[in-house]
């Protein structure tokens, strides 16, 4: 919750990396079929944008594994739970744009996932300016998909 604070006062924040698939055996594939309530059809597939999730409210379920938290689930907010206001703002970085030389998304990045895209397989054969590697890192609607 926004309440909870690391050393420096900033929001405690948590994350979980996918494979962009919808696959049943996927984990984003399970997890949005636990937060929707149901598995996406074929078609809701082939159509789906993962940039709707922006801003959408969710409950984590977060377990202690090794002496540190993962998410362990994620679930639809119940109606009438309160909804904190949103701290960090959201972002959508596109490869796409950042291939294409609009790196300014990029720039504002945390420095550890820029590593993460500049290490992308989607980067491995390009040879071109990587962006402003000094910059530092910044600090009850139905569920859209």
């Amino acid at each position: 919750t926004p309440e909870e604070h690391n050393s420096e006062g900033q929001p405690l924040t948590i994350s979980k990396f996918y494979t962009l698939s919808l696959h049943e055996k996927a984990n984003l594939g399970n997890d949005l079929t636990s937060w929707r309530g149901r598995a996406f059809s074929e078609v809701e597939k082939q159509s789906f944008d993962i940039s709707k999730l922006l801003g959408v409210t969710c409950l984590l379920n977060v377990m202690d594994k090794n002496g540190k938290p993962k998410i362990s689930s994620i679930m639809p907010m119940k109606k009438g739970d309160p909804i904190a206001e949103q701290v960090t703002p959201s972002v959508v970085f596109s490869m796409d744009d950042f291939q294409a030389g609009k790196k300014e998304v990029f720039n504002n990045l945390s420095e550890g996932i820029r590593n993460i895209i500049l290490r992308s397989k989607e980067l491995e054969s390009m040879n071109q300016d990587q962006g402003d590697g000094g910059n530092g890192s910044v600090g009850d609607s139905p569920i859209p998909f």
